[in-house]
């Protein structure tokens, strides 16, 4: 580095490769695209993408990890999730012609029937942006693939059903009464009064009463997964498929690790809910592949539904990493691959309580974690018991770190919200959580000190 030129201290652009040369696979032809150094024909391409597809769904789906692969048999139906982006609609095509036609690349694999049924979900968000029309055509647009498709049947929902307590039981959820909490209190206390709102006016006003626009991406999402593990649920399906490549879920992991989400890092790229896989195929395709991949094969990508009026974490993370991903591909698989190696720390004596909004585990101690570091308004209640664990009756104490924040986070908005601050809950909230203690005896920081000092102590004499 040199004081007199100040640019010489930048990170030097690597060199891009032109496409041209021969293949590195088949050594013939010529290359059509670069992916990392490596210049690929067209059709050498394609057999690329089919193996890493593979390798990520593959080994996940027998029910027994042990089992032979050359018999892949699933235990239930396949559920897959379909935004309209380009990963999605990818998806849906590699499983179409790799599992569903009788031009199978597998070979001989096509001839028997891995799944009875495969099922695509779409999740309508018009009721997020009433006023844009292209919302509402994009569900047509989502239709028309099935004429792509004939094989796999199509499941529309809206977004605005999580709070249609019908829609819940006529798709096989629970018969549970509805519930509310009230904003005014950071331990968000249930609230005997109840809200009689259509499920869209309902959805509307959870959106308008979080505290930021952060807030508000994280409840879309949550609200989406929801959505497709019911109704997985709903049809029987032993796996549920999302299009997200390796630049989606690397935006993914730095956005919950930068919400305080770092427990649930491992949920993030894998993990089963009520029996239901959730698997990513295309977690190590980066996103130049998969838009390679659809314009090549000519698919119709409708676009996804991707809220373009919020500047959250989310939206900046998105825009930094795939800008990352144009220059520096390698670095934005090794998060991906670091984040793999992260294991949370958790006592192996008490089973993780789950959370009821989340529904992902609880990391134990957080209620007096959270008390002891968070900055909120003085308390009695804290001075006396440093220990402090919040009540039975309020929402707070059924909540992970990133949902409690989601709904309390205290800013400039919430001082301008309205005097009314009760707030209908989705319906799965008002479900008994799994059963298990909310703070560890044998937690050195939670419990009492004489306690949790006691098997160092020497017997009194």
């Amino acid at each position: 580095m040199s004081c007199e030129d100040p640019s010489s201290a930048r990170m030097i652009r690597s060199p891009k490769h032109l496409q041209k040369g021969t293949c590195i696979k088949c050594k013939t032809s010529k290359g059509k695209i670069t992916i990392r150094h490596a210049v690929y024909c067209k059709e050498c391409f394609f057999s690329f993408i089919r193996l890493k597809f593979r390798r990520g769904l593959e080994p996940y789906i027998n029910a027994d990890p042990l089992s032979s692969r050359t018999k892949l048999k699933a235990s239930g139906n396949l559920t897959l999730a379909l935004s309209g982006g380009m990963g999605s609609v990818a998806l849906l095509d590699l499983i179409y012609s790799t599992y569903l036609t009788d031009t199978s690349p597998v070979g001989r694999m096509h001839r028997q029937k891995i799944w009875p049924q495969v099922y695509i979900v779409f999740v309508d968000l018009s009721a997020v942006y009433p006023e844009k029309d292209e919302m509402r055509d994009l569900g047509t647009q989502i239709q028309s693939l099935k004429q792509r498709y004939p094989e796999v049947e199509m499941i529309s929902a809206r977004i605005e059903s999580v709070f249609d307590r019908d829609w819940w039981t006529s798709t096989g959820g629970s018969n549970v009464d509805s519930s509310s909490v009230d904003l005014k209190d950071s331990d968000l206390p249930f609230s005997s009064s109840l809200l009689h709102d259509d499920p869209v006016a309902s959805f509307q006003k959870y959106l308008s009463s979080l505290p930021t626009s952060t807030s508000i991406t994280a409840s879309i999402d949550l609200f989406i997964r929801a959505i497709l593990v019911h109704l997985a649920s709903w049809t029987r399906s032993s796996h549920l498929l999302m299009g997200t490549s390796l630049t989606s879920l690397s935006v993914g992991l730095i956005n919950c690790v930068s919400q305080g989400g770092g427990y649930h890092v491992h949920e993030e790229q894998e993990e089963v809910l009520d029996g239901i896989r959730i698997i990513r195929p295309l977690r190590d395709t980066s996103a130049k592949e998969v838009a390679y991949y659809a314009w090549w094969s000519g698919l119709d990508v409708p676009g996804r539904q991707r809220p373009t009026t919020l500047s959250g974490i989310k939206e900046q993370t998105r825009a930094f990493i795939f800008g990352l991903d144009r220059h520096y591909p390698s670095t934005v698989s090794a998060i991906t691959k670091t984040c793999a190696k992260v294991e949370a720390k958790s006592s192996s004596e008490i089973v993780a309580q789950q959370c009821r909004l989340c529904r992902r585990p609880i990391q134990d101690g957080i209620d007096a974690w959270k008390h002891r570091i968070a900055i909120r308004e003085r308390s009695a209640t804290l001075e006396e018991n440093p220990h402090f664990e919040a009540s039975s009756s309020s929402l707070g104490r059924h909540l992970c770190y990133p949902c409690h924040t989601t709904l309390s986070s205290p800013n400039s908005r919430t001082s301008m919200a309205t005097s009314n601050t009760i707030l209908n809950l989705p319906v799965w909230t008002s479900l008994t959580p799994r059963s298990s203690s909310l703070v560890s005896n044998s937690d050195p920081i939670s419990a009492p000190i004489p306690q949790a000092i006691e098997e160092f102590l020497l017997p009194a004499e």
